[in-house]
């Protein structure tokens, strides 16, 4: 595991930063005097990084870069965060390792990223598969939010998600509650590409933590039917997520409107699933605490749904 230690890490990303940029080796003396740092200290960092898969030369003249790990989500690697990172190449589930660390008071943006999960959760019961090269993190955040309201922090992770994934050029929408869908390359059809799991710990009317863990299908398809790959590297997801998630404020009167103009569902006919029960109606959007607001069939006035409590029948659609 990396855990994070931000003196270690910006020097690691100052040393690939300039190795990358040079057009000669630079010798430990120049490294030493750009991170003002020891010549030792400097090739420690050059050995904890080929532990990581990188690749240098070591000569007279000094270091060169040779090669890097494509897509990496390594601390160093990751320009844009600036809160803690830890970094685990196997855990059971990122959720767990964010749970532990919220209620030791890990500080508000905290990120935990696994290359592989052995037991991935989705929501209730269910398993989340982690597919290799898929993206799997949490993100811990301390949010001045009323606890009524804890179910935003899922809408606007799904708004960042969807609006990244648009602005590389890849179809994606909100699916209530939860999920987001892309297009199956071989059906033509929408379908489950990511899911986001909340959970949060309040105390009276505030949220003391929300942790959000997301699983992207970034990598290889899940053996289960009715998914989608992502044709996006995991660095550039994760980073463009990371950026809309900072600036976004889980209170703002319009997250509701942002989140109808990404959806799936908006303004369609649509089928719930209630026990036994089939629910068809209008999908008229969201209310503030996330529920569902459905304009039923079977009735003239408009009814909410709390997410986890019914479930959309085919997610998908084929626009």
């Amino acid at each position: 595991m990396v855990n994070d230690n931000r003196d270690s890490i910006q020097a690691r990303m100052k040393i690939l930063s300039l190795l990358r940029s040079a057009t000669r080796p630079l010798s430990g003396e120049i490294l030493a005097g750009e991170l003002g740092m020891s010549r030792v200290a400097v090739w420690k960092h050059i050995k904890a990084l080929e532990e990581h898969g990188y690749r240098f030369t070591a000569e007279k003249r000094g270091y060169t870069l040779l090669a890097h790990p494509q897509d990496s989500l390594l601390p160093w690697d990751l320009d844009t965060v600036s809160s803690p990172v830890s970094h685990f190449p196997e855990t059971d589930s990122t959720m767990n390792r964010a749970l532990e660390a919220a209620i030791a008071g890990a500080a508000d943006g905290s990120l935990f990223i696994a290359e592989r999960q052995k037991a991935g959760r989705g929501t209730g019961s269910k398993a989340w598969e982690s597919v290799e090269g898929g993206l799997f993190f949490t993100l811990l955040i301390r949010p001045s939010l009323q606890s009524a309201h804890y179910f935003r922090s899922v809408t606007a992770a799904q708004c960042a998600l969807v609006e990244t994934l648009r602005d590389h050029g890849i179809k994606a929408v909100a699916a209530w509650p939860n999920d987001i869908l892309a297009r199956n390359e071989e059906t033509g059809e929408m379908a489950k590409a990511g899911g986001i799991l909340c959970e949060h710990l309040c105390s009276g009317n505030s949220v003391r933590f929300l942790n959000l863990g997301i699983g992207m299908n970034t990598g290889n398809l899940p053996e289960l039917g009715g998914t989608a790959r992502l044709a996006i590297g995991r660095r550039d997801l994760l980073e463009g997520f990371l950026r809309r998630m900072t600036k976004a404020s889980l209170e703002t009167p319009d997250l509701e409107a942002r989140w109808n103009a990404l959806s799936a569902h908006h303004n369609r006919e649509c089928r719930l699933v209630s026990g036994g029960t089939v629910l068809k109606g209008l999908f008229k959007g969201l209310d503030p605490y996330g529920n569902a607001r459905m304009l039923l069939d079977s009735s003239s006035e408009e009814r909410r749904f709390q997410p986890g409590s019914v479930s959309i029948l085919h997610k998908g659609t084929s626009s």
